[in-house]
Formats: structure tokens, C-alpha cells, sequence
């Protein structure tokens, strides 16, 4: 059946194709980690870079951050007016552009973006933080 992960990338296909084959204009996008004001800051909606955010501010105490991944993961950060912006752009396209990914422009990594969160933080971290490769409740121990 997959994971949440895999059922959420193949729910976001599915409807992408169902929104093809539909009888009138269409623009399919798919944005990448959009971020900026009114985002959630709490709770199961936080996205990546505000959950860094607030872990790199405990990390001015703990002096350790945990990020779940070996912190690798590549994503590109688009800041939501821009996201408008490429947005109304595909949408006034005179020509159906395809399915379309829109992100920012730079790809980071997780690790890359916590330390740079560390840094605004002013978080002294000792190795920088910890990474967990597995889910939180596995039973793989931190790495650091």
C-alpha cells in the first residue's frame, strides 16, 4: 500500500491527471516548500523550515538540534509572494504549459538550511545537531 509519503505523491498524480482529461482549460503546478507570513508555527502543519526555526532557538539552550533524515533531503524554499507570482504567470499563459513544478531556485539541504537556522539563532551547537535516520518511535538511536 506505501507510505503516507508515497500515498500523498500518488494522490497529487492521480489528480493531476484526472484534471487533464478534463473538458476545459487546466493548469496543473505543483509548488515546492512555499514559506512566509501566516504559516503555521505549531502543531502537525508546520512545515520544515519553521520547525527548524523553532528547533535551532531550543538549541541556544540544548546546544543540540535532532532532524529526522541523515539530512540530506534536498529541497528548494520559494517565498510565498513569488509563489503568487509564477502562479498567476502559468495561469495567464496563453499555452498549456504541462504539469508543472514550481520551487525557488537553490536547492539546500536539511543540513544546510539547520545551520543556517542555528546561526540566526545564535545557537552554539556542539556537532551541529543530531540526526535520526528513522521515524520518531523507532528504535534507532540518535546519531551524532
Amino acid at each position: 500500500m506505501g507510505t503516507p509519503d508515497q500515498l500523498y505523491g500518488q494522490e497529487k498524480r492521480n489528480s493531476a491527471l484526472l484534471w487533464s482529461g478534463a473538458p476545459l482549460e487546466t493548469r496543473i503546478a505543483f509548488l515546492h516548500t512555499v514559506y512566509g507570513p501566516y504559516q503555521e508555527h505549531s502543531g502537525i502543519r508546520m512545515k520544515f523550515p519553521m520547525a527548524v526555526a523553532q528547533k535551532a532557538r531550543a538549541a541556544r539552550e540544548t546546544g543540540q538540534m535532532e532532524i529526522i533524515g541523515d539530512g540530506r533531503q534536498v529541497r528548494t524554499y520559494m517565498y510565498i509572494k513569488d509563489a503568487i507570482d509564477r502562479l498567476m504567470a502559468v495561469g495567464q499563459s496563453e499555452t498549456d504549459p504541462g504539469f508543472l513544478n514550481i520551487g525557488g531556485v537553490t536547492p539546500y539541504s536539511c543540513d544546510e538550511v539547520a545551520d543556517k537556522a542555528g546561526v540566526a539563532a545564535y545557537a552554539v551547537m556542539d556537532s551541529s545537531f543530531v540526526t535520526l535516520t528513522d521515524r520518531p518511535g523507532s528504535s534507532i538511536e540518535p546519531v551524532t
